[in-house]
């Protein structure tokens, strides 16, 4: 999801931040299928993690915050 955010965010310059263009990237490719493969609130569910990460991932600029979040999260 990384490297989907990043090169999404260097590619297209439209959205503002924190919501970048990785951002809306990545929820039309990655949390929108949820709802093909599971349902609904599967979806929602992956679209508010990407906004939690991947707001945080612009805040603090670096890549590894998405990351510690997602085990954070796991671990929870």
């Amino acid at each position: 999801m990384n490297y989907m955010y990043i090169l999404a965010k260097k590619a297209w310059e439209f959205a503002k931040y924190p919501i970048t263009a990785g951002t809306i990237f990545l929820i039309l490719g990655w949390a929108v299928p949820h709802l093909l493969t599971k349902n609904v609130l599967v979806m929602l569910y992956a679209m508010v993690l990407v906004i939690i990460l991947y707001v945080g991932y612009e805040y603090t600029k670096s890549p590894i915050t998405p990351t510690t979040l997602w085990f954070t999260i796991l671990i929870i």
